[in-house]
């Protein structure tokens, strides 16, 4: 114990006089405080800046150009050049240019030019260049170039130029140059790069990337938006890709979604289940009779270029009474050879069952048709045309020669693997679509 009070005490005389000797100048070589107003200087009355400061419980200087370091923390009501090492708080009046490192929170007044590394929150007062890494949430009040790590939010009142990544929320008053990855949700009102969130992105310019497992909504949209769910934009040039629904105004691009809604597509194609144009879009019913299953209820959606089919159908009268009925989705597009006349090419699956008795196995029913319609009023027209019947099924265990479902009429091609079967033949279409 003695010798441990015998070194504080050369320590500090040495302190002592090296004050002394820059009594009247603007640095000096160092101080030790172990509370404010206690130690080897006058604190931040004394307008010096230390080159190496040492607070054993805490300390409040005027500046520092050096090291500081505190048992509980470090306050300089000045600028601080160099680095800050606190066991809770390290606090800058002014601009800090070099590295904070506090268990707690590290404050600045200030710009930031280097690093702040807290355990809960990292505060700049303007703007910072550099990091910002804490467990709970960084704050700028400038705009930031560099990189946030927050565990839970970072907050950036201008512009970002770098990356934020947080396990919860990250949100920019202006533009983001680069990218946001957040556990739940980005906010920016326009970015440069790429946005990825456990839940949401939200924006009005992107030129770049959107991705969420949730949602994706920006006003003006230039690159891909990928979402488990819906994606939304009042223009899109580029791809909406998601899980349910894409929804924009106009169209440059591509959807490819379950549900597909647009304004308007001036270039590009919709691939969905149901796809819905709003101007010169095509919607339309239709009733048709065909070689296999006689009558077919179809809807077709999307555009001349591209649209989807829905379709299904059954036999109502067989003469074995043992009826087939189908389902099936395909894609068409559409040529108009003249006002009225138009030609159709289309390309539909169908899965074969039977009303009753209905075996587990494949039976499935594919269809090349090539059709010539004519319009005869806005919402009606007619259509015929031959059809590439392309039928792929399981065979009858009872009979290896045949299918389960004997629906080919004088197939042209026919082969087997194992116990599958391949037959092609020729047939025909006839249809009203309103």
């Amino acid at each position: 114990m003695r010798k441990i009070v015998i070194i504080l005490g050369i320590v500090t005389g040495i302190f002592i006089h090296r004050s002394a000797m820059a009594q009247d100048s603007q640095y000096r070589w160092g101080q030790i405080s172990f509370v404010p107003g206690f130690g080897t200087s006058l604190g931040a009355n004394d307008s010096i800046t230390n080159y190496y400061s040492f607070n054993i419980l805490g300390g409040n200087q005027y500046a520092l150009q050096g090291f500081e370091l505190g048992g509980l923390f470090n306050f300089n009501q000045h600028k601080v050049t160099g680095v800050q090492v606190a066991g809770l708080i390290n606090k800058t009046g002014t601009e800090t240019i070099g590295l904070q490192v506090a268990g707690l929170t590290n404050i600045n007044e200030g710009q930031v030019s280097g690093a702040q590394i807290a355990g809960l929150l990292n505060k700049s007062g303007a703007e910072t260049t550099g990091m910002q890494a804490a467990g709970l949430s960084n704050l700028s009040a400038g705009s930031i170039q560099g990189m946030q790590v927050a565990g839970l939010s970072n907050w950036v009142n201008g512009e970002v130029t770098g990356v934020q990544a947080s396990g919860l929320i990250n949100k920019s008053s202006e533009r983001v140059l680069g990218a946001q990855v957040a556990g739940l949700l980005n906010l920016a009102p326009a970015i440069q790069g790429i946005q990825i969130s456990g839940l949401s992105n939200k924006t009005d310019s992107v030129k770049g990337v959107q991705l969420a497992s949730l949602q994706n909504q920006a006003s003006l949209f230039q690159g891909a938006q990928i979402s488990g769910l819906i994606n939304t934009s009042g223009s899109t040039k580029g791809a909406q890709l998601s899980g349910l629904v894409n929804k924009t105004g106009r169209l440059n691009g591509f959807q490819l979604g379950i549900i597909n809604i647009a304004d308007s597509v001036e270039a590009g194609a919709q691939l969905g289940i149901i796809n819905i144009v709003k101007k010169k879009g095509m919607f339309e019913f239709g009733v048709a009779y065909g070689d296999v299953i006689p009558w077919n209820l179809s809807l077709r959606t999307g555009t001349n270029q591209l649209y989807s089919i829905l379709s299904v159908g059954s036999q109502f009268d067989d003469s074995q009474g043992d009826e087939l009925w189908s389902y099936g989705f395909g894609l068409g597009s559409k040529w108009y050879l003249k006002d009225k006349v138009f030609t159709s090419l289309e390309i539909v699956s169908h899965e074969l069952r039977k009303h009753q008795d209905d075996p587990e196995t494949l039976n499935l029913l594919n269809s090349v048709q090539f059709n010539f319609g004519y319009q005869f009023f806005k919402h009606l027209s007619v259509t015929a045309g031959p059809v590439l019947n392309i039928y792929v099924a399981q065979m009858d265990n009872s009979n290896l020669d045949k299918p389960n479902f004997d629906i080919a009429n004088k197939p042209f091609y026919e082969h087997q693997e194992g116990n599958y079967k391949v037959q092609m033949w020729a047939g025909y279409a006839l249809s009203i679509r309103f």
